[in-house]
Order: C-alpha cells, then structure tokens, then sequence
C-alpha cells in the first residue's frame, strides 16, 4: 500500500454539499457502532498488539485508540456548547502532544474502548435529539477559523471513525 492509502484509507473528510436529515441519521449509526466496531477488532488479541502502526511513522494501536476517545469527547462537548450557547469559540487541542501523555503510556487501550462505548451511547442520544434548524448551530474553530455546524461536524467525526478504524484495522493485518 502507498503511504496516501495507508495514511487517509477511506479518502480525505470531504464537505458534504447537503445535509439530509436521512444522511445525518446514517452518520449518527456510524458513532453508535464504532465502539463495538473497536472492541471486535481487538477481541481475542493479546496486548502486543497495541505497538503495532497502521503505517511507518504512525501512532501506535495504542496512540490510535486513546486518541479516538480523547478526540470524541472534545467533538461531544463541542457538540453541547454549539446546542447551548451562541457560536461558542471552542478549544483546540495538540493531538500529537496528547498522545505522548502519560496516560496513553499507562493505561490499557480496552479502558478507552470502554470509555468510547459509554461516551458514544450518551453522544448519540443527543444528537438525535437535535431537530431540524438546531444542525445549524455553529461553534467556531480557532485552527480553521471559521464556523462549523453540528451537521457538518458529525460529517467530520462520521469519517473520523471510519478513518481510524481503517487504521486500527490495517495495523492488526500488517503488525510492525
């Protein structure tokens, strides 16, 4: 595999141009399978796995699945402050720093596959709360400095997970 294919699987996050309320619904699926998604993929493997990199110079398995967790809790948070205050200027945060912390070290990855189970079963129930216009609300990104909509933000995190569970799965296939 190229390092492009090894490093976007499923191709690049691209903008969608609509936002059907069907499109949207199948996004929100996508969150509430990923966990099990995660959890059938690592079953029956011993920790060694979690040195494994879906390519050369990647995260490992185990960067790979703490970052999903820490990514998908700032995405739910921003979520709520989009549904809850008026275009919230909203925190970025250093993945690639995040994933050299301590915690990432220290604890099992399991313990984030756990931690994304019981996050996505409360993220999902909000978002299908959210009805019509409410998609429309918009928190501002200082890294991309513009608005983004709730709509177009689970479009984002719809691909997040299937991007990273692409990786998760490429890096059980070809451990390194």
């Amino acid at each position: 595999m190229d390092l492009e294919h090894l490093k976007y699987p499923v191709g690049r996050w691209q903008k969608p141009q609509e936002y059907p309320l069907v499109q949207i619904q199948g996004w929100i699926n996508e969150l509430k399978a990923l966990p099990g998604q995660i959890e059938s993929a690592l079953d029956g493997r011993g920790d060694e796995i979690y040195t494994y990199r879906y390519r050369p110079g990647g995260w490992t398995l185990r960067q790979l699945i703490h970052h999903v967790a820490d990514s998908h809790m700032n995405a739910y948070v921003r979520h709520k402050l989009a549904f809850t205050e008026n275009q919230p200027r909203i925190c970025a945060y250093l993945e690639q720093e995040w994933a050299k912390l301590e915690d990432v070290e220290m604890i099992n990855p399991k313990i984030s596959v756990v931690l994304l189970g019981a996050l996505h079963t409360r993220w999902t129930v909000f978002l299908e709360s959210i009805q019509n216009e409410q998609w429309d609300f918009q928190f501002l990104h200082p890294e991309h400095n513009r608005l983004i909509s709730l709509k177009e933000s689970v479009s984002m995190y719809a691909w997040h997970s299937r991007h990273h569970l692409a990786h998760i799965k490429i890096a059980l296939s070809q451990p390194s």
